[in-house]
C-alpha cells in the first residue's frame, strides 16, 4: 500500500505517515435521495393541511346548501337532481377525509382530494347550468374555480398539481361554453378565470421551491448538529438518539452490542506531531469505519477525544466479537506509527 510521508519535527527522530487513500474524499451525491425525503416530509405536511380544509370545506358546503334551500326559489328542475348532488356533495368529504393525516390510506392522499374537488366542480357546474336555463344566476361561474383552487391549498406537488388543475378548468371551460349561451359577460369571467388559474400555479410554484429551501437548510443544520465535523462520524449525541430510538423500537429485544475503540498512545502522538497530525490520524480512522461498516446493521460514531463507539443491531454478540476484531486489523493496517510503535 502506498503512502505519503510526513514531515516530523526536526532533531527529533519521530516519523509519522497517512496513507494516501485517506485524504479527504469528494461528497457523493445525494440529490435523489434528499428529493425522496423531501417529497415524504411535503406530502406529510400537505395532508395535515387537508385534515383542517376538509372541515372548512364541509362547512362551506353546508352554508351554501342551507343558503340556496331557505332563501332562494330553487327550479324544479333543479330539485329533481337532488339526490344525484347530494351524493356529489356526501362522496367528496369522505374521499377529503380520506386524505387527510390520520386516514389509512395517505399513499392515495392527493389524488382522492383531487377527485373530491372534481365531484364538487361537477356538482356545482349542474347547479349552475340548471340555474341558468331557468333564468336564476344562482351559483357564479367563479364559485367552482375557487372549489378547484383549493388543490393548491392543499399542498399538492406542483408536477401533480398543473394538470390537475389544467384538466379542471379545461371542464369548466368546456361546460360553460357548450352548455351555456356564449355571451361577452361570459367570455370576461372565463378569461378572469385563466389569470386566477396561473397566478395562483405561479405561487404554489414558488411556494413549494421556498420549502424545499426551507427544509434543505434545516436538514443541513439538523446533520451538522448530530455530525463529528473532524471526521465526518456521527457525533455522541448522534450516538446517544441512536440508543434511544434502538431501544424503544419494536425491535428491542433483539440483540444489541456496543464497543468502544480507544487509540491507543494518542495523546503522546499528538504531543511529538502536533494537533494536524492528530487530526489526520482521527481522520483516517473515521474513514476506515465509514468504509468498513454495514449501515443496515452497524453504526460508528466519534464518542470523544480519540474514543470511537461501534453499535451492532440484530447481530449475535460473537459475531460483533469477530467485527470488533476485524475493524482493529483494518485500522492497524492503516500504518501510523510514532517510533517504530503502533500509534494504537
Amino acid at each position: 500500500m502506498g503512502s505519503d510521508p510526513a514531515p516530523a519535527r526536526s532533531g527529533d527522530g519521530w516519523r509519522y505517515r497517512v496513507p494516501t487513500r485517506f485524504v479527504v474524499r469528494a461528497m457523493r451525491s445525494r440529490g435523489g435521495d434528499l428529493g425522496r425525503e423531501f417529497s415524504f416530509a411535503f406530502d406529510r405536511e400537505g395532508r395535515g393541511l387537508r385534515s383542517e380544509l376538509w372541515i372548512v370545506m364541509l362547512v362551506g358546503v353546508a352554508v351554501v346548501l342551507i343558503f340556496h334551500t331557505y332563501f332562494l326559489d330553487v327550479p324544479g328542475a333543479l330539485l329533481a337532481w337532488t339526490p344525484l348532488l347530494l351524493v356529489g356533495v356526501g362522496i367528496p368529504v369522505v374521499l377529503r377525509w380520506l386524505s387527510g393525516a390520520q386516514s389509512p390510506m395517505r399513499r392515495w392522499s392527493a389524488a382522492m382530494f383531487i377527485i373530491a374537488a372534481y365531484l364538487d366542480v361537477a356538482c356545482m357546474m349542474t347547479v349552475r347550468i340548471v340555474s341558468l336555463r331557468h333564468g336564476i344566476d344562482a351559483l357564479p361561474i367563479i364559485v367552482p374555480v375557487c372549489i378547484l383552487m383549493s388543490l393548491i391549498v392543499a399542498q399538492i406537488r406542483f408536477a401533480l398539481l398543473v394538470p390537475a388543475i389544467l384538466l379542471g378548468l379545461s371542464g369548466i371551460m368546456v361546460a360553460e361554453l357548450t352548455l351555456l349561451a356564449v355571451t361577452s359577460s361570459a367570455l370576461f369571467d372565463l378569461t378572469a378565470s385563466v389569470g386566477i388559474v396561473c397566478v395562483s400555479l405561479a405561487s404554489a410554484h414558488e411556494l413549494e421551491n421556498s420549502s424545499r429551501a426551507a427544509w434543505l437548510r434545516q436538514r443541513e443544520l439538523d446533520e451538522l448538529t448530530r455530525q463529528d465535523g473532524l471526521t465526518g462520524l456521527p457525533n455522541r449525541r448522534h450516538l446517544e438518539q441512536t440508543l434511544i430510538d434502538v431501544l424503544g423500537s419494536p425491535a428491542a429485544r433483539a440483540p444489541l452490542v456496543i464497543a468502544i475503540l480507544d487509540v491507543d498512545e494518542f495523546k503522546a502522538f499528538n504531543d511529538q506531531f502536533g494537533h494536524p497530525a492528530g487530526d489526520a490520524c482521527l481522520r483516517a480512522i473515521g474513514t476506515v469505519l465509514r468504509d468498513e461498516l454495514d449501515g443496515a446493521h452497524e453504526f460508528a460514531a466519534r464518542y470523544a477525544g480519540e474514543e470511537f463507539a461501534v453499535l451492532w443491531r440484530g447481530v449475535d454478540p460473537e459475531a460483533a466479537r469477530d467485527r470488533a476484531e476485524q475493524l482493529r486489523g483494518a485500522v492497524g493496517r492503516l500504518g501510523i506509527t510514532r517510533s517504530g510503535a503502533r500509534a494504537w
